[in-house]
């Protein structure tokens, strides 16, 4: 191995890791003790690893552990969760550092929504301790997007976001690497990332928002489907005489067990009847108030009903439900629990793990700079000559 990918096999085995010794990092490549060793004295004195403490060890002398150095590069992470648009500012070992969210007018051109985004970035980027260190961005998206051009095709909660050039836009304006992906893949990467117990190989995230959507890992890697629309769980029809939804048809799962559908049951049962945002529904669930707690279990039921569906698509090893929803966790699993050992009859697919993500949407931010490490500086995107070789 030369030196360029050498080095950076050995910062990549630091990253997944999030902190190993030279030991650990000499299992994961394959690399000899003195090529490790060597790569990791260069990247110290690049200032792109730090000592990070000691690996506990049965005895003789602890090894020690490197880490990313947080100060040596920043990553921006935009999450478009309509109507909601949310930017952070994250450190190389993807600590987030600064937030911002804003609601947008879901009815506004898409020109004036994605003007929204870019000056929420700027003023992310113009309070941030170090401009010229920021690295690369990725931006999560809802909806179509086509990865030839780089645009976002349609977003179903923003009526008129039609073909936006969104990726030349951020290169235009901000001159860095930029990304775009799935948002409820890039949560699925971020948690993936942070769990650490994964294999990495198979399992399904179901990431539950204003929709909901599935991101798909099979043998550790996103399965997109053709045109990148192997995610819809939310569209899949559970009421051929439901609900009308944003997207045309009637009964989808979203119209049922989602964010808006969740604020709609809490107002309907609420006397006199007042707006809730979904996130003080989980609160409040939390504390075991009464009607919230109802809420979230008949949406438990409804989404039972999509998981039992991905069950017998896929046979999983694992589903992981992620979002804020999390903070209902408990009355929302104990729901889909008794559904699916009501209605699966198959033992294989009641063997299935079904758990919370530990992240809620934090971890689309997340998974938005552990993209944007990979493609920088994983992949080397600056014509494959990779950053760590720049200093």
């Amino acid at each position: 191995m030369t030196e360029g990918p050498s080095k950076t096999a050995v910062f990549q085995a630091i990253v997944e890791r999030k902190a190993a010794t030279q030991s650990e990092i000499m299992d994961i490549t394959g690399l000899s003790r003195s090529i490790v060793s060597s790569k990791l004295g260069q990247l110290c004195e690049d200032g792109f690893l730090t000592e990070n403490g000691y690996r506990d060890s049965s005895g003789g002398r602890k090894p020690t552990l490197f880490s990313p150095n947080p100060e040596a590069g920043f990553f921006i992470g935009i999450d478009v969760k309509a109507p909601l648009l949310r930017v952070a500012l994250l450190d190389l070992r993807f600590n987030i550092r600064e937030t911002r969210e804003a609601a947008c007018d879901p009815r506004a051109q898409g020109e004036v929504i994605l003007d929204q985004i870019v000056h929420m970035t700027n003023k992310l980027i113009r309070s941030s301790p170090e401009p010229k260190r920021i690295l690369g961005a990725s931006i999560g998206l809802p909806g179509l997007i086509d990865y030839t051009r780089s645009v976002s095709v349609a977003i179903e909660r923003f009526p008129a976001w039609r073909d936006i050039p969104i990726k030349d836009v951020f290169v235009n304006t901000f001159g860095i690497p930029v990304f775009l992906e799935n948002d409820v893949a890039l949560m699925a990467l971020g948690e993936n990332w942070h769990r650490q117990d994964n294999d990495g190989k198979d399992f399904l995230y179901v990431g539950f928002r204003t929709g909901i959507g599935v991101a798909t890992f099979i043998d550790g890697k996103l399965y997109k489907g053709v045109d990148g629309l192997a995610n819809m769980l939310g569209h899949s029809i559970v009421d051929m005489r439901g609900k009308p939804c944003y997207c045309g048809n009637r009964g989808c799962l979203e119209t049922l067990a989602s964010e808006p559908a969740i604020e709609e049951r809490a107002a309907a049962l609420l006397s006199p009847k007042k707006k809730m945002i979904a996130r003080d529904i989980y609160d409040a669930c939390r504390r075991g108030d009464d009607l919230a707690r109802k809420v979230i279990a008949e949406t438990g039921r409804y989404l039972a009903i999509g998981l039992i569906n991905l069950l017998c698509l896929f046979n999983p090893h694992q589903i992981i439900i992620g979002g804020d929803i999390i903070r209902a966790k408990d009355v929302l699993l104990e729901e889909v629990h008794k559904i699916i050992a009501e209605l699966v009859r198959s033992p294989s697919l009641r063997n299935t793990s079904i758990t919370s993500a530990q992240l809620g949407d934090e971890a689309a931010w997340i998974g938005a700079a552990y993209l944007a490490e990979q493609r920088i500086i994983g992949d080397g995107y600056d014509q494959g000559h990779t950053l760590l070789n720049r200093r």
